[in-house]
């Protein structure tokens, strides 16, 4: 299967769980399991979920789940855990935004007429630009210059 069309689709139900972690929900949070994340059992993440409730409603506000769950995360140690490692995760609209930019610098008229395949394979290339950086010009003509090379039409 290519890149394109597998980035993200063999992570959905991780990236589901981290969106709906905010909720508390013992269901939502099991995909986290196949990350090797240890879900707390239900009745810590109940309890845990009560006091948070609890919390927002006294401060009327709505702060953060670690940032409640700080001054007592003896008492729920196991979502304290959870919690922490799943605020780790760096999950926004930067990176969407970020790779849709660069599309459109490559997506241009003159490029109308590639392939799916070429277009996706040039967007991660510039969106993943350091890596490129890193790899020197002379030993991608060394490459391509190369005695016995065929390229198929």
């Amino acid at each position: 299967m290519h890149i394109c069309s597998s980035r993200f689709t063999e992570n959905s139900p991780i990236l589901l769980a981290l969106s709906a972690s905010q909720n508390m929900d013992l269901k939502s949070l099991i995909p986290l399991e196949s990350i090797g994340l240890k879900i707390p059992n239900e009745s810590e993440l109940q309890t845990a979920k009560s006091y948070v409730e609890t919390k927002r409603k006294e401060t009327g506000k709505a702060n953060f789940i670690l940032e409640i769950l700080d001054p007592v995360k003896a008492a729920f140690p196991d979502v304290y855990r959870l919690y922490t490692a799943i605020n780790t995760f760096g999950c926004s609209t930067a990176i969407n935004e970020s790779s849709f930019s660069c599309l459109s610098r490559i997506d241009v008229v003159k490029r109308m007429s590639m392939s799916t395949k070429r277009e996706c394979d040039l967007t991660l290339l510039a969106y993943n630009r350091e890596i490129l950086e890193n790899i020197s010009d002379d030993h991608i003509l060394n490459k391509f210059n190369a005695p016995n090379r065929r390229i198929t039409f």
